[in-house]
C-alpha cells in the first residue's frame, strides 16, 4: 500500500445546525480530531472484508499439520492428524458456511474497537463539497499531514476484498490492508486517506490546521463564527473560499 502522503489532508464539515458547529468549533478552536468507529461508517461494506476458506480436504489437512509442526512440533502433529481429519464435513470443520459468518463478526468486533480518521487529499473535490460540505454551504478543514504518525491511502476496487483465512493463507499486514484500507471503486471520488488511533478525540498542534476554506453558500453568520473560532483558537490559521472557475469544470481555492 501507499504511504507518501500529500502535504495536506482535507476535512470536509456541514455548518447547518448547533452540532454541527460545536464539531467544527473543536477542530479549530480547541484542535481535536476525532478518530470513530468504522460501525458508523456511511458504506455497510467499509471494514468488512469476506473470508476465504475454500480448498479440499486434503489441502486442508496438510495446512493444518504444518500449523500444528511450527507450534508445537512434529509429534504433535502426529498425534493430532487424525483429529483434524474428523472435522472435515462437520461443523466444527472451519471452511463450515457457520464458520465464515464468525469470522466476519469477530473481524467487525475488532475492527469496530479502533478509531478512524478519514480526509480527503483533495480540497477542491464537486462531489466531497456536495456530499460532505452540505451542498457547499459547510467548509473543509486543511490539514498538514506531519500532524499524523502514519497515514494509509485507501485502495478502491472492483470486487470485495477476501481475506484467505487458512493456516499460513495471508500476512497480518494484507489482511489489515485488506480490511481498513479497500473500498469499493464506486468510493474513488473521495480520495481517501486513513490515520488509525483509539476511539474519541486527539489534540492537533497549533499548526496542524493551515485553512478553513469556505463553502461558496456558507453563510455569513456561519462565516462570522467560525472566524470567531480561529480567533479564539489564538492560531495562525487561514481562510479561503470555494469559487467556481468560471470556464471549467474545475473549483478554486482563492485566499481570502
Amino acid at each position: 500500500m501507499e504511504n507518501n502522503p500529500p502535504e495536506f489532508v482535507y476535512k470536509y464539515r456541514a455548518a447547518k445546525s448547533g452540532k454541527d458547529l460545536v464539531r467544527l468549533q473543536r477542530m479549530i478552536e480547541f484542535g481535536e480530531i476525532y478518530f470513530g468507529s468504522s460501525f458508523d461508517f456511511n458504506d455497510p461494506f467499509d471494514c468488512k472484508p469476506a473470508f476465504e476458506l475454500d480448498c479440499a480436504d486434503d489441502e486442508f489437512v496438510q495446512r493444518n499439520l504444518e500449523y500444528v509442526r511450527v507450534k508445537k512440533g512434529a509429534f504433535a502433529a502426529a498425534i493430532l492428524e487424525p483429529q483434524i481429519r474428523a472435522r472435515i464435513d462437520t461443523e466444527d470443520d472451519p471452511r463450515h458456511p457457520k464458520n465464515r459468518v464468525r469470522l466476519q463478526d469477530n473481524m467487525g468486533k475488532i475492527l469496530e474497537g479502533w478509531g478512524v480518521f478519514c480526509a480527503s487529499e483533495e480540497g477542491n473535490n464537486i462531489l466531497m463539497w456536495s456530499h460532505y460540505g452540505a451542498n457547499f454551504s459547510g467548509v473543509c478543514i486543511e490539514i498538514d499531514t506531519k500532524e499524523f504518525d502514519y497515514l494509509e491511502k485507501v485502495n478502491y476496487v472492483p470486487s470485495r476484498p477476501k481475506i484467505n483465512a487458512l493456516p499460513f493463507g495471508e500476512s497480518s499486514s494484507s489482511a489489515v490492508d485488506k480490511a481498513l484500507y479497500t473500498k469499493y471503486e464506486q468510493w474513488g471520488y473521495e480520495k481517501e486517506w486513513r490515520a488509525l488511533d483509539d476511539i474519541g478525540c486527539k489534540p492537533l498542534s497549533n499548526t496542524g490546521i493551515t485553512r478553513v476554506i469556505f463553502g461558496q453558500r456558507c453563510r455569513c453568520k456561519i462565516r462570522e463564527r467560525i472566524i470567531e473560532f480561529i480567533k479564539n483558537s489564538g492560531k495562525r490559521i487561514g481562510t479561503a473560499e470555494i469559487r467556481p472557475d468560471e470556464t471549467t469544470f474545475r473549483l478554486n481555492i482563492v485566499d481570502l
